[in-house]
């Protein structure tokens, strides 16, 4: 099963999709609540994660003040990243946007076990 990079500031989201994946089979590599740990914790692992689950409201530096920019910043890390974003429902069209980046799907809260096999496929 897949090695997992969480990428979620808010607790309990993070805490349930952790719980979801364990459950599916999956391992969880790590949680981060930032885009700078996400992109040093990927950066220094790209052989071991497999899959990284990124909110779509992660906090942002300014030196990636956009969702769009964190994208192409980790897939300067890896181009074959297998990147999944997390939005709300109201935000899907953003999310959509991402998959245009490269991003390999969107999946909305609330999370489930059904939502999250589906993109893990």
């Amino acid at each position: 099963m897949a090695k997992i990079l969480i990428a979620e500031d808010i607790k309990f989201v993070s805490v349930d999709l952790k719980n979801i994946l364990i459950s599916l089979g999956h391992e969880v590599f790590s949680i981060v609540e930032n885009e700078k740990t996400l992109l040093d914790t990927y950066g220094d692992n790209i052989e071991e994660i497999d899959t990284v689950f990124v909110s779509l409201y992660l906090p942002l530096s300014q030196d990636n003040s956009t969702a769009s920019a964190l994208m192409k910043e980790l897939l300067e890390l890896d181009e074959n990243i297998n990147v999944i974003i997390i939005s709300l429902a109201e935000d899907i069209k953003l999310g959509s946007s991402l998959i245009k980046s490269g991003a390999k799907d969107c999946i909305r809260k609330p999370l489930t076990i059904e939502k999250i096999k589906k993109v893990l496929k």
